[in-house]
């Protein structure tokens, strides 16, 4: 079921809005092929482009997609397991700056996305509906789980509109 307002910050109403109402292990692991699918007919020569200065490259963008997975997967997990704590943001910019993209090859990104994905939805496939429910707090910010899954599902949505509107 798709979150309600007061389960997210409204920065995430973007991503959450791109998500459907199906049934979230449904999304994300369709999400999982639409991801291999896609990635897969991005033109080689085309991966370590960038459309304007100060943008990432396709393979930065796709390691952010895989980065944010492992923090918002390990968010719902603490959450679920009761973290009273508020966990820390983190500067997608400096991530995607060091995350090795210019050594890195499209087959190697794609696999480790799939194997992040699979341990993601594994994860959510543990959580009840009560599970669901629970909230935290994350870079000073209250979600609940459900957003996470809503999340990911509408974050991966939207970098491939950014890739197909600007640099294909």
């Amino acid at each position: 079921m798709k979150p309600t307002e007061n389960e997210h910050n409204s920065y995430f109403k973007k991503y959450i809005d791109l998500a459907d109402d199906n049934n979230l292990i449904n999304q994300l692991e369709n999400s999982s092929t639409e991801f291999e699918k896609f990635v897969r007919q991005i033109p080689h020569e085309k991966v370590d482009y960038k459309y304007a200065e100060n943008k990432w490259t396709i393979k930065q963008l796709l390691i952010h997609l895989i980065d944010t997975e492992r923090i918002f997967s390990y968010r719902a997990l603490a959450f679920c397991r009761g973290e009273k704590q508020n966990l820390p943001g983190f500067d997608e910019n400096d991530y995607a700056d060091n995350s090795k993209f210019k050594h890195r090859n499209l087959n190697d990104i794609v696999e480790e996305y799939l194997a992040v994905r699979q341990a993601t939805i594994q994860l959510f496939k543990s959580f009840d509906e009560v599970d669901l429910q629970k909230k935290g707090v994350a870079n000073y910010s209250e979600i609940s789980i459900n957003a996470i899954g809503h999340v990911l599902v509408g974050h991966q949505i939207h970098h491939f509109k950014i890739i197909t509107e600007r640099y294909l």
